[in-house]
């Protein structure tokens, strides 16, 4: 028993022996460094994945990694999310985020990694969010309303990403889906003709797929909804030559003989019939002021000479070229206004325009108050009035041929004030470009309501182009291509003397008759009838009318177009006019043709070649004044 005792004594002391001579455990190493081990700026789409996933090394001082720590990433600005946002370093040291999506908005985006083993040490990742495939395109307007012939309106586009972020630079596509309704470059729509359509743009950025977006298109015959299109009058059947023969001599007026006369129906007492005031001047050529003024008021059917009473005093006409009778004010009387441009010769120093209005008994000039700056002189050529903008007033279109003057567009305050707004309206008639021209007249040439203004080419070379400018209803012109006039007959040097407009083949839209000339002074021209086909587009006619290819003479005096017969049909009063027609007399309008009777039909012993019409009875019944140059004038009278 006492051998097994000390056997297991002996064994114990072995082991505690052998215990007390094992090596001690090695220490844990000691985190002393945070590092990235991934680039510390990265980039993606805004609101995807980075692709290469932020990572770092937890380190000891000799830089060895220390495995078994835990790290946490956290978006710290951007917006944006992670997965696997909390790793424990591997065998080397290193922990990898699972994933960093960023945040939706373009830009800076910020990730943080951290370690409670090294309380305030940080590493910071940087990935910039940038634009992503173009997924929505939105338009500056929900649609675009255009004016036919011409009229522009523009649109922008923002192209955005499937995040809302814009796209800054994208390449855009725009296109049409009806060019005969409109044209569309660049986001700028041009209109052609009524109707409706669809522009379409595409976008695209970079290698991302395109994308389309559509926005309608309406064109319209008026956008201003104050101007209504005009009534056709009613009309009936042409009435024969033989009607004309009703008409009598009324009386002889015995004034002076001048080189020159324009004689004016103006209802100055507002008594509903025509009184006449009569400028004289001489002409062509002379460079003095000699005119005077003769006014022959209406008595009972009657002219008699009432100058010494209603003349004005002191105003002085020289060679008018134009005239208007209006309402100008709005005060039920008419106004008269003259337009003139002095002697026609070198150095042509023009002459200061005239208004007449009955003030205090006697007809006196209002120029310089109702038209600042109009009174000044200029070669003025030719004018028009309409109410352009639709605004219940009466506007003035005035030709200059005076450069230092300039084309001035006249808009009516609706007092009768008048300011210059050619700039502005009508820009293309501004400055040197718009002496072109020397003839003016308004046509509704589109039905819509508005006036467009036709301009008749000045004699030159170069200048030999006839326009017909649209209106978009707010009194503002532009120039289309879609809308044409035939080419000019004399191709090398046209002008135009004399345009006046009516419909006159009754098919309810405005015709242009004018005379053209190849050069000022001519000793030819030719009448023509454009027709006009409703497209914006005007044929010439003047053949199929009976018209003349050629007239040996110029007409330089006013044109009328009036319902001489009371048919319903627009007839021509051509003054001095084309000896190939009979010399000046009436082209009697058939519907479908012109008849020519020489004024000689009415009487014999005429004294003069200009005819002027009058309603000297105030029934509607046109009687005509005839003789204008060197002699004394004649009034006929249809009973």
């Amino acid at each position: 028993m006492k051998i097994r005792h000390l056997t297991l004594a002996l064994a114990s002391a072995l082991l505690t022996a052998c215990a007390g001579d094992s090596p001690s455990e090695p220490k844990a190493p000691v985190p002393s460094a945070l590092t990235s081990v991934s680039v510390p700026t990265l980039s993606a789409v805004a609101g995807t994945a980075v692709t290469t996933k932020p990572s770092v090394k937890v380190a000891t001082s000799t830089g060895a990694g220390v495995p078994g720590v835990t790290v946490t990433f956290s978006v710290t600005s951007g917006g944006g999310a992670v997965t696997g946002g909390t790793v424990v370093t591997d065998a080397s040291g290193i922990a990898t985020v699972g994933s960093w999506t960023l945040g939706a908005t373009v830009g800076a985006n910020a990730l943080a990694a951290t370690t409670s083993a090294l309380p305030g040490v940080v590493v910071t990742f940087i990935a910039i969010g940038s634009i992503g495939a173009p997924a929505s395109i939105s338009f500056s307007r929900d649609s675009l309303l255009l004016d036919q012939w011409g009229d522009t309106a523009s649109v922008s586009v923002t192209v955005r990403d499937a995040n809302n972020n814009v796209v800054s630079v994208p390449t855009l596509t725009w296109s049409s889906g009806n060019t005969a309704v409109t044209t569309i470059t660049n986001g700028f729509a041009t209109s052609v003709r009524t109707g409706r359509t669809l522009a379409q743009v595409s976008a695209t950025a970079g290698s991302f797929p395109t994308i389309q977006a559509t926005i309608p298109v309406r064109v319209v015959s008026q956008r201003n909804l104050a101007c209504t299109a005009p009534v056709a009058p009613s009309r009936g059947a042409a009435a024969p030559v033989a009607t004309y023969n009703e008409y009598e001599i009324q009386n002889a007026l015995s004034v002076p003989s001048w080189d020159g006369a324009r004689s004016i129906p103006f209802d100055f007492d507002n008594d509903g019939d025509d009184d006449v005031v009569r400028f004289e001047y001489s002409f062509p050529f002379s460079t003095v002021y000699s005119g005077t003024i003769k006014v022959f008021k209406n008595d009972g059917g009657i002219l008699r000479d009432s100058s010494s009473v209603y003349a004005p005093a002191g105003v002085i006409p020289d060679h008018p070229r134009d005239f208007e009778v209006v309402d100008f004010d709005g005060n039920g009387f008419d106004e008269l206004l003259l337009i003139q441009h002095g002697f026609d010769a070198p150095p042509y120093p023009g002459a200061p325009n005239i208004m007449l209005r009955l003030q205090s008994g006697v007809l006196g000039n209002v120029a310089s108050s109702r038209f600042p700056g109009m009174s000044s002189s200029g070669f003025s050529h030719g004018s028009a009035t309409a109410d352009i903008d639709c605004d219940g007033d009466v506007d003035v279109m005035e030709l200059q041929l005076t450069p230092a003057v300039g084309n001035r567009l006249w808009i009516n305050n609706g007092a009768g004030i008048f300011s210059n707004g050619t700039s502005a309206r009508a820009p293309l008639l501004a400055g040197l470009a718009g002496q072109r021209w020397q003839e003016v007249e308004f046509i509704d040439f589109d039905n819509d309501g508005d006036p467009d203004l036709y301009l008749g080419a000045r004699s030159g070379t170069g200048w030999n182009e006839d326009f017909l400018l649209v209106n978009d209803g707010f009194g503002n012109f532009r120039r289309s291509t879609a809308v044409q006039v035939p080419a000019p007959r004399f191709a090398s040097a046209h002008g135009v003397n004399n345009a006046k407009a009516a419909d006159f083949n009754g098919d309810g839209r405005l015709d242009l008759f004018l005379f053209e000339i190849p050069a000022p002074f001519s000793t030819s021209s030719v009448a023509r009838l454009w027709l006009n086909l409703g497209n914006g587009l005007f044929t010439d006619a003047s053949t199929a009318w009976g018209l003349p290819t050629l007239c040996g003479a110029e007409l330089i005096e006013p044109l009328f177009v009036r319902d001489l017969n009371g048919d319903g049909w627009p007839d021509v009063i051509m003054p001095n006019g084309c000896p190939e027609l009979g010399g000046s007399g009436i082209l009697t309008n058939t519907g479908s043709g012109f008849s020519m009777k020489a004024f000689s039909t009415f009487v014999s012993f005429l004294n003069g070649d200009v005819a002027t019409p009058v309603d000297l009875l105030g029934d509607g019944r046109l009687d005509i004044w005839f003789g204008e140059r060197g002699g004394n004038p004649i009034i006929v009278r249809r009973p």
